[in-house]
């Protein structure tokens, strides 16, 4: 089973905005404010990068895909915006709905049913620089193939944002990688300066101990005039994520196939599994700011 640590969130298993705008039943772009038009590439140039692969791989597009949004729950901890939107590509060899997520079974890591689509979620805290951050998680559980062992449990996945004082994502954690918005990126540029040799962005560190050579950056997220959940794009077949976007950046799909509402469950109904998969384990809590060329954001 997967256990995730609140440090870097690695899933190696795997209403839009508010004031005047109302949540579509389709995602759609949404103009950019006025404050994130900078220019979305790194700042300054490598002469040779690194995992040019991962970099590139984020601008992959989706012929047609399914949209998953919250349902409007009463006592979140959060505004419901901050849920991500999960778009699934389909192909045609997967179910009009793709492969499906939903509830565990209690005590088990089987999910109880597919017709149910249902994300958990959880507070965490994280120290960047001194300062203290809160962070939201939010994990899916996918359904076992029929070809698994009934001894292995399904896919999951997931997505950690980092907030800053007034409760705008700072990082994303997915998939095994670090999205980070532009002003951090930036702000990181002022501080270190260009990137480092391999690197394409400032904010990317290659530390080669703590973080095992290194965390990628695939991406810099535009800032969004309000708070708000991230699009998980996540491919078909092995359900791998395939970038994040900002709700204030151009969709990457040519077409919505079905709009599908998950439920919005705390860890608690989670029970002996809690731990496991939103556990806070104290040294691991400053891990984003030694994975990364953390800047001084106060």
């Amino acid at each position: 089973m997967l256990g995730i640590r609140v440090g870097l969130f690695v899933l190696a298993l795997g209403a839009l905005l508010v004031g005047g705008c109302a949540t579509p039943d389709r995602p759609t772009g949404i103009a950019k404010d006025a404050a994130a038009t900078r220019e979305p590439e790194a700042n300054g140039a490598a002469p040779a990068l690194e995992h040019a692969d991962v970099y590139d791989g984020v601008h992959e597009q989706f012929a047609r895909a399914v949209f998953y949004k919250p349902r409007q729950r009463e006592g979140l901890p959060f505004e419901l915006q901050m849920a991500p939107l999960i778009v699934q590509q389909v192909t045609g060899d997967t179910a009009p709905r793709g492969v499906r997520f939903g509830p565990l079974k209690p005590g088990t890591t089987d999910v109880a049913d597919v017709n149910a689509p249902t994300v958990y979620y959880g507070v965490s805290t994280a120290f960047l620089r001194g300062h203290r951050h809160e962070q939201l998680t939010f994990v899916w559980f996918y359904a076992r193939p029929v070809s698994y062992p009934s001894c292995l449990p399904g896919s999951t996945r997931g997505v950690r944002m980092t907030l800053d004082a007034d409760g705008f994502p700072l990082v994303w954690e997915a998939g095994g990688h670090v999205y980070v918005s532009r002003w951090m990126e930036d702000t990181a540029f002022n501080e270190f300066g260009p990137p480092m040799p391999g690197r394409k962005y400032s904010i990317e560190s290659a530390h080669p101990v703590y973080c095992g050579g290194g965390v990628i950056v695939p991406r810099i997220l535009d800032d969004g005039p309000v708070p708000m959940g991230p699009f998980v794009y996540l491919r078909a077949g092995d359900q791998s994520v395939s970038t994040l976007l900002c709700r204030c950046m151009p969709s990457q799909v040519d077409e919505f196939v079905e709009t599908v509402e998950y439920e919005l469950v705390p860890t608690e109904e989670l029970g002996s599994y809690r731990d496991a998969f939103f556990g806070v384990p104290d040294d691991d809590r400053t891990r984003l700011e030694k994975c990364l060329r953390f800047p001084e954001l106060e």
